[in-house]
Order: structure tokens, then sequence, then C-alpha cells
């Protein structure tokens, strides 16, 4: 139950008055009590409504409509714009100043995207941001995504060649030197095939 974690956590907080690094916590549970994420909320908001921001989003957003950028090139600049708040707000939360934080804090938020306060929040800032193809129905999975960015991938499992794949690597190679020896003897000798 995703309100228990929460409680848990602001118990834990309690203990303790400095968040603990990204790098030490644990990857299962959520970082931020509700209290937290809320507040975290509030002040991206906050830097995304600023005058000066939006002046710089807005002329992004000419700029791509004139088609002076591509759309590509708009969504990376935009990134890069919204990484000036995010960098500014995420250490106070713990996470790192950089997209991979960004990352981390959509990853914690897990447990409150039911949370109607949360979620009017986060509806409000993708409306600062021009953000409408977001619906909160799909936020679950890409908290999901967030959270297993940096988990290390499942091992393959490596299969043994068989005696023929290993014959088809030697003549393989033994035709390529071939070549290339005829190769350099052809320009070594001024004769061509």
């Amino acid at each position: 139950d995703f309100d228990e974690l929460g409680d848990d956590q602001e118990h834990a907080e309690e203990e303790s008055s400095m968040p603990a690094p990204a790098a030490e916590r644990p990857k299962a549970q959520p970082f931020l009590s509700r209290e937290r994420a809320i507040s975290l909320q509030c002040e991206l908001r906050e830097g995304f409504r600023d005058a000066s921001f939006q002046d710089s989003l807005s002329r992004l957003r000419e700029k791509c409509t004139a088609r002076e950028l591509s759309h590509t090139k708009f969504l990376a600049e935009r990134q890069a714009l919204l990484l000036t708040v995010q960098s500014q707000v995420l250490p106070k939360y713990g996470f790192e100043a950089s997209l991979e934080g960004v990352y981390h804090m959509m990853g914690d938020m897990k447990p409150y995207i039911r949370d109607q306060q949360f979620t009017d929040l986060a509806e409000e800032i993708n409306r600062l941001l021009g953000i409408d193809y977001s619906p909160p129905d799909t936020w679950s999975t890409l908290s999901d995504s967030c959270r297993t960015l940096d988990a290390p991938p499942p091992a393959q499992p490596v299969r043994p060649e068989s005696f023929n794949q290993r014959a088809q690597k030697k003549s393989n190679a033994l035709r390529l030197l071939h070549l290339k020896g005829r190769h350099e003897y052809a320009g070594d000798h001024g004769d061509s095939d």
C-alpha cells in the first residue's frame, strides 16, 4: 500500500534532518514522503511560472513554429531549459542536478500519482510547460521506467559455439586475409583482378 510506504518514510525523515544522497537510498522504497513530494512539485511549479522562464519557453515554441528549430531540436532545447529550474530544486530533495536526477525524482513519485493534490500540481506544471500528451493514467508506467533506468540489464545466457560456427568463423577470417593479401599484392604491383 503506497500510503503505508509514505507514512514509514515520514517517520524515517523525522529521525534525520537531511535526506540521504541518491546513491545511498534503496531503489525499492520511495525516497520522498507525500509532503516532500508536494513541496518539490510546488517549487518546480514556481520556477516554471517565473516570467523569464516562460519567456524563454515561448521563444523556443516560436522558433519551432517558424521552423527555425526541428521538433527534435525543440524537445532537446526545452529539456535543457527545464533543467535550469530542476537543477536548482532537485538537490534540496537529495536528487542530482541532472537529467538522471530528474528520472530518479520521477521514479520516486510513483506512490503519489493517485493523490489528488499531487495530480493537480503535476497537471498544472504540464500546462505551464505546454505538455498536453502526458495523461495521468500513463504516469505509473513512466515512473516504473524511470526507477529501472540504472538497474543492470538482465544477464543473457551465453551459448557455446558449435563446431560448425567456429569453423565458419575461421573460414571467413581466412577469406578476409586472402582477399586482403590479393588487394595488397595488386596495389604493390599495379595488377588488378
